[in-house]
């Protein structure tokens, strides 16, 4: 008799994990036709209103990308040098939370650096909104020489990312922070 109880036991126990993975799964296909059904409708309103989905607010076409990249990136291969270097130092001095934690005297330093590499390279830009995001940069820098302001660090690197993207091609993520005019 205790045979057939735990027989018993452990068919019930099968049936209800089959109960949960059968709910789970179609649940999340229904979460993801949600998801889907949502995307749609808003892509169908952006276009109604003649925008596309790469147009809104804090993203860039590709088209658009790779057009500054053919122009103000080539003509300007010294900025996008300097752009991509001190891209990298901001991703290692405040990305993946060391924003949280920084080394002002390195903060320092590197802003110092900018003004001094921003007085030199901006006399040969030709693009208007590439000088324009050098003497916005100059001003974060500045304001970082005079204040422990986490926030302006965080838009310097903002300001870096976008334009390596702009400038250089840059790969490690696809995410524009709509922060600079050189990407309007």
């Amino acid at each position: 008799m205790t045979f057939k109880r735990t027989m018993w036991t452990l068919g019930i126990i099968a049936f209800l994990v089959l109960a949960v993975f059968v709910y789970l799964v179609v649940s999340d296909v229904m979460t993801k036709e949600d998801v889907a059904s949502e995307s749609s409708q808003t892509e169908e309103a952006a276009s109604d209103s003649g925008q596309t989905k790469e147009a809104e607010a804090g993203e860039v076409s590709t088209e658009k990308i790779e057009e500054t990249q053919a122009t103000v990136g080539e003509a300007n291969k010294d900025v996008g040098e300097f752009v991509s270097k001190t891209h990298d130092f901001y991703n290692d001095t405040t990305g993946y939370g060391a924003i949280a934690s920084l080394n002002w005297n390195d903060q320092r330093k590197k802003a110092e650096t900018i003004l001094s590499q921003i007085e030199t390279l901006k006399p040969n830009v030709t693009s208007n909104s590439l000088k324009s995001d050098l003497e916005e940069i100059g001003s974060y820098a500045s304001t970082v020489l005079e204040n422990k302001d986490k926030e302006t660090v965080r838009n310097l690197h903002r300001m870096f990312h976008d334009l390596d993207i702009a400038l250089n091609s840059y790969s490690g993520t696809d995410k524009v922070w709509g922060i600079t005019e050189t990407l309007d």
